[in-house]
């Protein structure tokens, strides 16, 4: 990160743009008092404002802008502040009122609201009253692991988790909780739903349950295919390429703790009846426990004939006890060992390769809409045969859980059969879908190009089903998204055009990304000045590195983007830009934040390294390592499983090593300028940013909205706070437009990057430091 001293000592430098024509001493007294850019790149936007000010060319369209979206951000950020000393003390407040109820679930939501939004976060945790919710919440967690009441137990260690994430001191109470807890959920998710619905109704919630899923996933399905073969050769193929060369004693310690926990979950016994036999079961756990003992004696380390012969003994050793299958036992066994060996290494199983290839392509089949399960209460009544029907006067609610349209797609079949946000699927080809899992509506409605799907449709203002014949196509996956809709359903990426500034959001990247960038870059060309660009990579999770390179090398024609280096820091390979097809040399913003993560990390660190792009938001996620994936027998389509593996991390070009490790003081990118964002205020910027993404009929001219959300101000109405008891009721309000997120304050660091990007055009500099 750039210091300020040498921002600053750059920016008077420089700074003559503003001041050249002004008189000498007006000039002297200009530069002394503040200097514009080093405030800008610093986010001391309150001094930046009075000496905007201050200048004797007022006047100036570029100043008078820039004073404007600093009197702006001045004014939200005074609401954002108000807003967050409001909830900080409400955040107290609810503590102390859910402890007095018992509700330590509640209370410790409010402390970990508390703790995110403090200014000094160690005083919430030395705080009396959390530090005994604390010690009431564990005792209570640890009473409900022995009750085997799972859900209880992963829920409490869970919010401790979040309220203890930088220490993660209960991190590995939640993850052996969460090991009983993925077992029943595989094996027996009806147990699971009755430990859901029991805490629902023990915590007064019990209008949340929805109604009894009519496919819950069959562990037999998803095992399919699944041997002891692939358990050995994916123990081999780790032991020999991981990064850290552990060998093969941790990995199966971990493939061992897996089946324990398989044969000490008592409720399985309906799933595998050999676990029925308890003394054929404790001779199973007495040697899986022998040889987790001989695994952990020091200088024992297993060569790979041995820990081949030692996975032969397991395989054995089942069969002659309890006799669980065989898919069953190589898949806990890989599932554990690659579990020891970091949060990335993992496999594709075959039910997986479908979902991957999709993904790394960038596009799929199906029909073109963007989809999510939700709770909808339906009013019914009993008929005389005692059996419920829609209508009638003796209504009573019924939930039900819908798979609802959010978006159709532009130029997708979807919209062109008619299909608008809003609808709800309750048919798929005749077959009811209420209380469908996403996936298997995912799986129902896609299928092979040129196909047709029936969808029963029920929309707003209509008494019956609509009937919906849509044929299937190759839906490209939208991966590069502009500043607002153009009326055809396509993006402008201009986000403020009188200034020259385009926007794009990038939101992960895969072999389409560069095209689609590509011609966002040159349709702002066409269209007008491009001076300066916002690239926002903030909730992008990464995907294809090659993606990534090629995007970084657009912005630069030359030296280094990136290296990969072994488990001793040794370089293994480099990438290099070069000249062709670089970008001209406009000024270039990147907002990352926490949800940033890989190669959105890889394109914001190597272009601050590089000096080429000024960073604004939060440090990323530092996921900064690289797997290679072993496929057998061929890649995808024709791969049958696959192994995921970390062999190299990655490297910036100043030397940097992006990922986080349990240890890791220093991770990910650091932005230039931080600007910080209550949890809230992401939540509120991520729910209006999709409503105004959704492509919605021409005449509409209202979206219905709940009286807690900020944006009920478009109806000329102040929101309530979100505890009050109307804070769910809904109002209609205008249609919102992008520029309502700057307006209502809900996007500081956007607001952020534009006052630096046009502070660089009223200064003649840029925020950008020249680097090594």
């Amino acid at each position: 990160m750039p210091t300020r001293s040498f921002l600053r000592l750059a920016a008077v430098c420089l700074f003559s743009g503003l001041v050249a024509s002004v008189p000498h001493s007006a000039a002297s007294q200009t530069v002394a008092s503040a200097d514009l850019q080093a405030l800008a790149s610093e986010g001391r936007f309150d001094e930046l404002l009075e000496a905007v000010k201050s200048q004797p060319d007022t006047q100036n369209p570029r100043a008078a802008a820039l004073a404007a979206g600093l009197e702006r951000y001045q004014s939200n950020e005074q609401v954002r502040q108000r807003r967050r000393a409001d909830a900080y003390e409400q955040a107290f407040d609810n503590i102390g009122q859910e402890i007095e109820t018992g509700d330590l679930e509640q209370a410790l939501i409010a402390a970990i609201n508390a703790h995110s939004i403090a200014e000094e976060p160690l005083l919430v945790l030395r705080d009396p009253q959390v530090t005994n919710l604390v010690k009431k919440t564990e005792i209570a967690a640890k009473q409900a692991e022995l009750d085997e009441d799972w859900v209880e137990a992963a829920v409490l260690f869970g919010r401790l988790n979040l309220l203890y994430e930088e220490d993660s001191r209960y991190r590995e109470d939640l993850k052996r909780v969460n090991a009983y807890l993925r077992v029943i959920a595989l094996y027996s998710p009806q147990v699971l739903r009755e430990l859901q619905e029991a805490r629902a109704i023990r915590v007064g919630k019990a209008e949340d349950i929805d109604q009894p899923r009519t496919d819950a996933e069959n562990w037999q399905e998803r095992l399919k295919g699944i041997d002891a073969e692939m358990l050995r050769r994916s123990l081999s193929t780790a032991a020999k390429e991981h990064i850290d060369h552990e060998g093969f004693n941790q990995m199966l310690i971990g493939s061992i703790e897996r089946l324990l926990t398989v044969l000490d979950t008592p409720v399985l016994t309906e799933v595998f009846p050999g676990l029925k036999d308890l003394t054929q079961t404790a001779v199973f756990r007495e040697d899986l426990l022998r040889m987790k003992a001989e695994l952990a004696e020091p200088d024992r380390e297993l060569s790979r004939n041995r820990a081949m012969s030692l996975i032969d003994e397991v395989m054995a050793k089942n069969q002659r006890t309890v006799g669980l299958p065989e898919n069953v036992v190589a898949y806990e066994m890989t599932e554990g060992a690659l579990g020891t060996l970091d949060d990335f290494s993992s496999m594709y199983w075959p039910e997986d390769i479908d979902y991957l290839s999709r993904s790394t392509q960038g596009e799929f089949p199906g029909i073109g809409v963007s989809i999510a399960r939700r709770l909808q209460t339906e009013p019914t009544t009993k008929n005389g045969n005692g059996e419920l029907e829609a209508g009638g006067e003796d209504v009573k609610p019924v939930v039900n859980a819908f798979i609802t349209v959010i978006s159709p797609l532009a130029g997708s079949p979807a919209i062109k059969a008619g299909l608008k946000a809003g609808d709800l699927i309750v048919t798929v080809d005749g077959e009811d879908a209420r209380n469908w899992s996403l996936n298997r509506a995912v799986k129902e409605i896609t299928g092979p190009v040129g196909t047709t799907v029936a969808l029963g449709i029920l929309r707003e203002g209509e008494d019956e089903p609509l009937e919906f014949k849509v044929e299937r196509g190759r839906i490209p996956i939208e991966s590069v998204k502009g500043w607002a809709h153009t009326d055809d359903g396509g993006w402008n990426f201009w986000i403020d055009k009188p200034a020259g500034i385009g926007y794009v959001r990038l939101t992960q990247f895969i072999p389409q990304s560069l095209s689609k960038l590509d011609a966002a870059v040159a349709e702002l060309q066409a269209d007008g000045q491009l001076n300066s660009l916002v690239l926002d990579l903030r909730h992008n999770p990464g995907g294809l590195l090659t993606s990534a390179i090629q995007i970084v090398n657009r912005f630069l024609d030359s030296g280094p983007i990136l290296y990969t280096v072994d488990g001793e820091r040794l370089v293994q390979s480099a990438w290099n830009a070069q000249r062709r097809g670089t970008y001209p040399d406009f000024e270039v913003v990147i907002l990352i934040n926490r949800g940033s993560a890989s190669a959105s990390e890889i394109v914001s660190g190597a272009l601050q390294d590089r000096g080429r792009a000024f960073v604004i938001g939060d440090r990323s996620y530092g996921k900064g390592s690289v797997q290679d994936v072993v496929w057998v027998p061929f890649p995808p389509p024709r791969a049958k499983y696959g192994l995921k593996i970390t062999t190299h991390y990655y490297q910036l070009p100043n030397g940097r090593i992006i990922h986080r490790q349990d240890d890791s003081e220093v991770w990910g990118i650091d932005p230039d300028l931080e600007i910080d964002v209550t949890n809230q205020t992401v939540a509120w910027n991520l729910e209006l940013r999709q409503a105004i993404d959704v492509l919605r009929d021409a005449d509409a001219e209202t979206i219905e909205v709940e009286l807690s959300k900020p944006w009920v101000k478009l109806a000329g109405i102040d929101p309530v706070d979100v505890d009050a008891d109307n804070a769910e009721e809904t109002v209609d309000v205008p249609l919102p437009q992008p520029a309502d997120l700057l307006k209502l304050g809900l996007d500081p660091q956007l607001e952020a990057a534009l006052l630096v990007l046009k502070t660089s055009q009223v200064t003649g500099n840029t925020a950008v430091a020249e680097k090594p």
